[in-house]
């Protein structure tokens, strides 16, 4: 059968299930949608056996080679060292992917190269298929723009390489433009990921009231100001987050200081496969991030028939465009705004709340979201695919 050859560091592996989950589901429903099945190929910074947690150091300890949910996966090493370096990384990695770039092309004879996150990644992957000769469709994820591209290191590289690309695609309306503000000439075309609803079966939600949220706990993902929020309004529903990361010792640490320890429970990193349940509660779905490009999280929220309260930023009004079971607050909004924006939701009818996002679910599916933009790779194989 014909592949083709995802080429990514944001990929799930053992040990790091929810690490790039949202590119595995995309590249599984593309797979399908084509006909294809696909291998990847996901270059790690080679780092010294350092003890620790962090995402880099758990990266580094990846297996070289692993079969992820039946698709074979390469992760060879290149030098890098987080802060230091960022002009040379795209090249490290090239070098560093090459010798396995080239035993796959050898071996598999990929249609084509998938390219997700611009900058290392898809310069990495235009250097590498400009020697092969190999068309390669490259998609922008987020903070790849609305924040690496704002480097004049990594700015200078993108304008040099992404004309280079058979396709260049963004996740949301709002990405897609910030992009060819960036990189002028550059024509991009919007290719949102999808919602799986069969993940999130119709269910009867239990158990008492609370805010709920996921994400990593870094500081973007502005999970503080939820904290200060329950703080500063005592009828408020506690808050259950999934989702680990480096900020969750400080965060805890501000909800004991704020006297909520008890109506706050961090829960740490969740498998996909119990995200379903965990937004099975009721309640309110609470998205404080202060960056994003098309956020599954808020996708998923919908899917499960959630009220969704989040900060107006990146492609998300465009995601819960005329949704009446969400509210938007603006990007500054502080504490007291996310508090107001909660209680007007908790004063709906929950029924009628529910509809209107298993509605907006419904028009996010990834049947719909693939006939958007499918279209571009089924060229690539020289035809439509059912």
């Amino acid at each position: 059968m014909r592949r083709f050859l995802l080429f990514s560091n944001l990929f799930p592996g053992r040990g790091l299930e929810t690490h790039g989950s949202f590119i595995a589901q995309r590249s599984e429903q593309l797979a399908r949608r084509l006909g294809l099945e696909f291998s990847v190929l996901s270059p790690v910074p080679a780092y010294p056996p350092f003890p620790g947690r962090s995402l880099a150091l758990r990266r580094s300890r990846l297996p070289r080679r692993e079969q992820w949910m039946g698709v074979p996966v390469c992760r060879p090493r290149y030098f890098h060292l987080p802060g230091l370096g960022l002009e040379a990384q795209a090249r490290r990695m090239a070098r560093g992917a090459r010798r396995a770039f080239e035993r796959i092309l050898g071996e598999e004879d990929p249609v084509f190269v998938d390219a997700q996150y611009l900058y290392p990644d898809a310069v990495a992957a235009l250097m590498l298929c400009k020697e092969k000769r190999i068309p390669c469709v490259v998609t922008a994820r987020g903070s790849d723009v609305n924040t690496l591209a704002r480097m004049d290191v990594v700015r200078d590289q993108l304008r040099r390489w992404l004309p280079r690309a058979h396709k260049v695609l963004a996740v949301s309306p709002a990405l897609a433009h910030s992009l060819e503000d960036l990189v002028p000439g550059l024509q991009v075309q919007v290719a949102p990921n999808g919602v799986d609803l069969l993940r999130f079966p119709l269910v009867e939600q239990k158990g008492d009231t609370h805010l709920l949220s996921v994400g990593r706990l870094v500081p973007g993902k502005g999970a503080a100001v939820l904290v200060e929020a329950l703080a500063g309004d005592p009828g408020l529903p506690p808050l259950l987050w999934a989702g680990g990361g480096p900020q969750r010792a400080s965060l805890e640490k501000l909800a004991k200081s704020l006297g909520v320890k008890e109506r706050v429970q961090f829960l740490g990193d969740v498998p996909p496969e119990e995200v379903p349940p965990f937004l099975a509660r009721k309640g309110v779905f609470v998205f404080p991030s202060f960056g994003e490009g098309w956020p599954n999280a808020v996708q998923e929220a919908l899917a499960a028939g959630l009220p969704v309260v989040s900060r107006a930023v990146g492609g998300i009004p465009d995601m819960v465009e005329g949704c009446s079971a969400v509210r938007l607050v603006p990007e500054a909004a502080g504490p007291g705004d996310f508090a107001d924006a909660i209680h007007q939701v908790l004063e709906e009818d929950p029924a009628k709340m529910r509809r209107a996002s298993l509605d907006r679910a419904k028009s996010l599916s990834w049947e719909i979201m693939l006939n958007l933009w499918a279209p571009i790779y089924e060229e690539l194989c020289g035809g439509s695919h059912g």
